[in-house]
């Protein structure tokens, strides 16, 4: 149990740090003139992004899994920038010519008066999904080598120079997407860089075992696309709900209170999602050693989260630290009462994520990401007919969804003797 404690923490913090960054920007953004308008207008353009750029967040898992000889992290390597390549051309072919950006406008209803504005975000973001995929390449070289706490130390500084900058373009009364994006950029780069240096400079010689010197792009293929489907619906869960919220007559408070809310309690699910690191790394040979970690953990994450969000911290959090006014506040508190049923549910569905990643069977994974997105498409457009679909019925469908991908997770385990593991 302290094996694992001491491999995940510095993981858990670097959620938190990477969240913290979530909350600056939102800070800098309702402090901005209409910050309704600004909030829900970069909370578009960052669902948009994340459609592209969450295909690679299972990235440094199969690293860790897969890249377990010098040849397998080569082929990895290359992998991942072949990846990077296809997904940043894709997002440029939204960004920029004129019917892609229609397109997008017309698919998520994106109001006609920020289109200009979410498209400019865009173009700033789409170089780094490059970036970002070469990130999550060095992640799991780390995580390999069981390198946490440098890991930590790298995203502290991220978190710095994404604040300063920050900070200053607000001082310099930059306009909002500059100040966002060149944040955003400065501090994804210098992360690059020094964990490039630091995951090139790791000597220890992979794990070898379960390895073979025959890994090819199609074995890679086979375990990648799955989880890039997963990570995708994850991503396209909010651009669905969003779709229907902005034809109501309140898109733009309930989207706000949705990207409030959503960002806060990411800062107790992400903790727990770092669970599948865990598991990678531990979950075969000690399956239930490392259930029973994460479910002491869950519960301590949910009891906090439930003090914050029933409590006057959450008006404090909301209004006085993020500058919230008083209407975007009480929606803000409201969803976020809701959300704390969420880190339950995602802890029992990485368990089963866990598993699949561990036996390489990943299309089970595919399968419950995408019944999340039909449930919560359905439900959507079912509250909106009936005229019930606000911030409250959005975090309500949030849950259905991860509850119905938990189970689907649950009976492709089931069903597949090779991953019923012991525990």
């Amino acid at each position: 149990m302290q094996a694992y404690s001491k491999f995940y923490w510095p993981l858990a913090l670097i959620s938190l740090v990477v969240l913290m960054e979530s909350q600056f920007q939102n800070a800098v953004l309702a402090r901005y003139p209409n910050p309704e308008l600004q909030l829900s207008t970069f909370a578009l353009a960052a669902s948009c992004f994340n459609l592209i750029n969450s295909l690679l967040s299972f990235v440094p898992q199969m690293v860790t899994v897969l890249a377990r000889t010098k040849h397998a992290r080569r082929i990895c390597r290359i992998f991942v920038m072949t990846i990077g390549s296809i997904m940043t051309l894709i997002l440029a072919m939204v960004a920029y010519p004129a019917p892609g950006t229609r397109i997008l406008a017309a698919l998520l209803s994106i109001p006609a008066e920020i289109t200009p504005d979410v498209v400019r975000y865009l173009r700033w973001l789409t170089p780094l999904v490059m970036v970002n995929a070469m990130r999550h390449y060095c992640t799991g070289i780390l995580v390999q080598a069981g390198a946490t706490r440098s890991m930590t130390a790298l995203n502290i500084l991220h978190l710095i120079v994404l604040v300063t900058v920050l900070l200053m373009g607000r001082f310099l009364n930059w306009r909002p997407i500059s100040a966002l994006a060149g944040a955003t950029i400065s501090s994804n780069v210098i992360h690059l860089i020094i964990i490039s240096w630091i995951a090139f400079h790791i000597n220890d010689e992979p794990k070898q075992q379960n390895a073979s010197t025959e890994l090819g792009f199609y074995d890679i293929f086979k375990f990648f696309w799955p989880v890039a489907v997963t990570s995708a619906m994850f991503a396209m869960s909010r651009p669905v709900m969003y779709a229907f919220v902005n034809r109501t007559g309140e898109a733009l408070l309930t989207v706000a209170a949705l990207r409030l809310a959503f960002d806060v309690s990411m800062f107790f699910q992400n903790p727990v999602n770092q669970f599948r690191h865990l598991y990678t790394v531990f979950g075969k040979e000690d399956p239930a050693g490392v259930k029973l970690f994460m479910r002491k953990v869950t519960f301590g994450l949910v009891g906090v989260m439930a003090l914050l969000a029933f409590t006057p911290l959450s008006r404090l959090l909301f209004k006085q630290i993020m500058g919230a006014g008083p209407e975007l506040t009480q929606a803000a508190i409201q969803t976020l009462r809701i959300l704390c049923l969420a880190p339950l549910v995602i802890s029992i569905r990485n368990v089963y994520h866990g598993r699949m990643m561990v036996g390489k069977k990943t299309i089970g994974m595919a399968v419950g990401a995408v019944m999340r997105v039909v449930a919560i498409g359905v439900l959507s457009w079912t509250c909106y007919h009936f005229g019930l679909l606000n911030h409250v019925t959005c975090a309500m469908l949030l849950v259905t969804g991860f509850i119905m991908e938990a189970a689907c997770a649950r009976m492709s385990v089931k069903n597949n003797s090779n991953l019923n593991l012991k525990d």
